[in-house]
């Protein structure tokens, strides 16, 4: 293996502790910013090692891309580089929806692009944060790396091992 997985290991408690922080940050920017639309991204990296030099250079590169297709309308980015993992939140101003389902072609272009969450988050008039998802769209759901079936349920079912899953992103990552 190459050093794509050569950071520092995270911990599940570290990792349950980033995903409420991050939910706190994307409320604060959304309560900061409530008539602009969220962009919150962040990478699936299967195992303990969620960030690492190489990873970084990916979540670079994408995130540059999603910059230049909503561009003008980025208002606010906050990047992040931490060990559970990059995540960056760009306020948008936009439709919603229109977003999400460029996105969706984006996370879609590519194999790699399909290891980013690119999510599109919104605030109602009481404060609660919600996401704007495939299936309000009506768009297929994500297919799993390696067998092409669902990927939720290949996940929760934890149908591929974790060093099935690395491989198949090294293999994508030599390729692009």
């Amino acid at each position: 293996m190459s050093n794509l997985f050569s950071g520092k290991p995270v911990s599940l408690i570290e990792m349950l502790d980033a995903r409420e922080k991050r939910s706190y940050k994307q409320k604060d920017l959304l309560c900061k910013y409530p008539n602009l639309v969220m962009v919150s991204m962040t990478m699936n990296i299967p195992g303990e090692i969620k960030n690492s030099e190489q990873l970084s250079d990916i979540f670079d590169s994408m995130l540059g891309r999603v910059k230049e297709l909503l561009v003008p309308d980025v208002i606010v980015v906050n990047d992040a580089n931490i060990k559970t993992g990059r995540e960056a939140f760009l306020l948008i101003n936009g439709n919603a929806k229109d977003i999400k389902r460029e996105l969706v072609k984006l996370e879609e272009e590519s194999p790699l692009n399909r290891l980013f969450d690119l999510d599109v988050v919104l605030i109602d008039e009481d404060g609660l944060i919600y996401q704007v998802s495939r299936d309000d769209l009506k768009l297929p759901k994500r297919l799993c790396l390696i067998c092409g079936k669902n990927a939720k349920e290949c996940s929760r079912s934890r149908k591929h091992s974790v060093k099935e899953l690395q491989e198949e992103i090294e293999r994508l990552v030599i390729n692009e």
